[in-house]
């Protein structure tokens, strides 16, 4: 027998026999070619990419023209004031609210009493424009920033209201006084008035007539000719009746009593201020001129109704007090004046404030100087 030859483990090939070379590894198998389609097959396959380019060009369309109608309907509906469900329309930010500054015109629904619970504004509608004065400056400043429907409930101090009770705006009124019967004129004065003087002379002087006693180079004495029991006009609020007359005097009774009142525009109180007799003894009477409500505390509660937008003008009030008591009051406390009296009106302008100044000097004092001390305030809190 003859032996066989077997493969070495992990040879890949095996050597023929007699030592011939060994042979290469067949190659592979191409893959069979597909089969042609059909021509029926393939005019299928054509006609189905045809309708999907038609199906994707009819949806480009279809989105074109909606946001064509869209961009046509959306602004004229939202010009309309239509909602279009938050999708297409972010509704405009909400416009600054109305809120009350000075110069408005404002509506108000009030009630007014005093530190005692009295009722001084009965509740009911009020309308004013804030800071001309309508109002007591507590109030305004209370007002300022509210805006419609706003409720309030405010307390104001006397200061910010009727103004503190203060000895300024009394007088004492004597109930009979003296009035010298003789007093002196220039001569120049009286012949613009009357001609040349010469004793004897009659003329019509203020309150009564007068006669002239002697006249000198510069001067000329007059006499009042003053009747018993006449009823004059001697002072500008009151009248008086003469009691008695000599030689060198005249003596009047001031028809007064209690109760009897008079009223004059007062600056400093930015209006008028009724005096009123609030006392009365057999030698005097006391003239009270502070308001009824001055030196309280006020509580007004109420609502804003309405607000109209105004200039921006705000009136405010000041004091002179270059003169005082001790000055020309001293001797005219009793004609029923103060010195002097002061009020000022400001406004906007621009980016500031112009403030303009009114003194009111019933004496006609030469003034050559004058200072203003103010303080900016917005809603009662001082900025400069």
């Amino acid at each position: 027998m003859r032996a066989v030859a077997m493969d070495e483990p992990g040879d890949s090939t095996a050597s023929p026999p007699g030592g011939a070379p060994p042979t290469k590894p067949a190659p592979q198998a191409r893959a069979a070619p597909k089969a042609p389609l059909s021509r029926a097959k393939a005019l299928a396959l054509a006609q189905e990419k045809l309708k999907a380019k038609k199906r994707e060009t009819r949806q480009k369309a279809l989105l074109v023209g909606s946001m064509s109608v869209l961009a046509i309907l959306v602004p004229a509906a939202l010009l309309a004031g239509a909602d279009l469900g938050g999708l297409f329309y972010a509704p405009p930010p909400p416009s600054e609210p109305l809120l009350v500054r000075p110069g408005d015109e404002v509506a108000l629904h009030l009630l007014g009493v005093d530190e005692n619970g009295t009722v001084f504004w009965p509740e009911g509608d009020r309308s004013g424009t804030v800071g001309d004065g309508t109002f007591v400056p507590g109030l305004d400043r209370g007002l300022i920033g509210l805006g419609e429907g706003a409720s309030f409930n405010l307390t104001v101090a006397p200061k910010d209201g009727y103004g503190n009770w203060s000895r300024n705006r009394t007088s004492t009124v004597k109930a009979t006084s003296e009035r010298t019967r003789q007093y002196t004129m220039e001569v120049g004065n009286f012949d613009d008035k009357w001609g040349t003087p010469h004793v004897g002379q009659v003329v019509p002087t203020k309150v009564w007539n007068s006669t002239v006693v002697s006249v000198g180079t510069k001067f000329a004495t007059l006499r009042y000719e003053p009747v018993v029991d006449a009823t004059v006009r001697f002072y500008t609020y009151w009248n008086s009746t003469v009691t008695a007359v000599n030689n060198t005097t005249i003596l009047l009774r001031n028809d007064l009593y209690m109760g009897y009142r008079y009223t004059r525009f007062v600056a400093s109180a930015n209006g008028n201020l009724t005096y009123v007799v609030t006392r009365a003894t057999g030698t005097s009477y006391f003239f009270d001129g502070n308001p009824p409500l001055a030196g309280k505390a006020l509580h007004f509660v109420g609502t804003v109704v309405s607000i109209k937008p105004g200039s921006g003008a705000a009136r405010t009030t000041g004091v002179a007090v270059s003169l005082g008591a001790e000055t020309c009051e001293r001797c005219h406390a009793a004609d029923g004046f103060v010195a002097m009296d002061a009020s000022a009106l400001a406004r906007r302008v621009a980016g500031g404030v112009e403030v303009n100044v009114t003194v009111e000097d019933p004496w006609l004092h030469e003034l050559d100087a004058g200072s203003v001390e103010a303080d900016a305030v917005v809603s009662a809190q001082v900025t400069g």
